[in-house]
């Protein structure tokens, strides 16, 4: 109903506005344009008070776990926190940071059960009501790329020292040593930590941490949090940074004929 309100109701205030300077009529039209987020069939509906707007640390959660591929940090965002577009299409206006999060992981995963933590929720002037456990369950499993994701601060807030990790990479054979692990992370950093983010992130003493990360879980969210079992994702292999070399591709040139 609000799809087909909401166009036309759109056009009538542009014409309305026009016509008429009434402080009246201009309040009547924006309450009619907020019926796009008011008459949606949203789980949820925010109709007065302030919404709260998500923090950094909070879309950095969201990516860590579509980097994981494990829903473990999206109980670490707030349940209330809102990531608006309005010109996005109707339906898709606003969403709880927190349902993206479960959305985006049961996308790469497959994982169907966690779509009915999945809320969808409207404001009275936008609408989110297509973003729903639904929609989760009809694109779960049909995969997804992982955002852009800070290593550095998550390796951070897990405690590690540096010392630990180029330990970590040496253990895990993808440098030969402590001094070539330390070379890297200073003179390649995007190398060092692209290697940190496919091994170290996927391992069992990362995502036991991950429970103890400053968030906004309830005591509810950290038993959920401690009840999930770590299953890294399957990564194709990728050879180690200093056994990578750039060839020249070989040229042939033909003889000349006599």
């Amino acid at each position: 109903m609000a799809r087909a309100i909401c166009p036309i109701v759109s056009c009538l205030a542009i014409i309305g506005l026009r016509a008429m300077k009434s402080l009246y009529f201009i309040v009547i039209l924006l309450v009619l344009v907020g019926g796009c987020g008011l008459l949606s069939d949203a789980d949820e509906k925010i109709i007065f008070g302030e919404t709260r707007k998500p923090i950094d640390l909070e879309r950095e959660y969201r990516a860590l776990a579509s980097e994981i591929q494990s829903f473990k940090p999206c109980y670490l965002i707030h349940p209330d926190s809102l990531r608006k577009s309005g010109f996005a299409s109707i339906g898709n206006q606003v969403s709880y940071l927190r349902s993206r999060c479960f959305l985006a992981v049961a996308r790469q995963t497959g994982d169907r059960d966690i779509c009915s933590s999945v809320r969808s929720v409207s404001t009275i002037f936008l609408s989110g009501a297509d973003m729903n456990a639904d929609l989760c369950r009809q694109v779960a499993g049909s995969g997804g790329s992982s955002p852009s994701l800070d290593v550095e601060l998550m390796v951070g807030l897990a405690g590690y020292t540096k010392g630990e990790v180029d330990a970590y990479l040496v253990i895990e054979q993808r440098f030969t040593s402590l001094e070539a692990a330390s070379r890297f992370r200073r003179e390649k950093p995007d190398v060092y930590w692209g290697e940190v983010r496919r091994h170290l992130l996927h391992s069992a003493d990362f995502f036991e941490r991950t429970r103890s990360f400053p968030g906004f879980a309830s005591a509810a969210d950290e038993a959920k949090m401690r009840s999930l079992p770590w299953s890294p994702p399957v990564q194709r292999p990728w050879v180690a940074p200093e056994q990578r070399r750039r060839s020249v591709p070989e040229v042939r040139v033909r003889a000349a004929s006599d």
